[in-house]
């Protein structure tokens, strides 16, 4: 996946899946080489959902029921995720779009 100019990457989080688009068209999956880039699920839960988008220095900005994480007085996202009995929290940083669990 290559990004360039003003045209960003989206990843929507919806509570029975997701979806990667770049400027709201799909892109293609890079590991299934399938002409959608998305999945769900009916065992998982996601705490928050909403889009997040990323710029072309990887720089996210948040929408939806995600708080926002664009200005360096936002706060990194924490996004739990529940399958069973089973959780983690996947967080998103500010400003680099890293994301991480713990």
């Amino acid at each position: 996946m290559t990004h360039s100019g003003d045209t960003h990457y989206q990843v929507d989080m919806q509570a029975n899946g997701y979806r990667v688009s770049q400027g709201g068209v799909d892109i293609f999956d890079p590991m299934t080489r399938s002409a959608a880039y998305s999945g769900t699920w009916s065992n998982i839960a996601l705490g928050l959902t909403g889009t997040i988008s990323f710029d072309s220095r990887g720089k996210p900005t948040c929408s939806g029921a995600l708080p926002a994480c664009s200005e360096p007085e936002d706060s990194d996202v924490s996004i739990p995720v529940i399958a069973g009995s089973d959780s983690v929290v996947v967080n998103l940083a500010r400003l680099t779009g890293y994301a991480y669990a713990q």
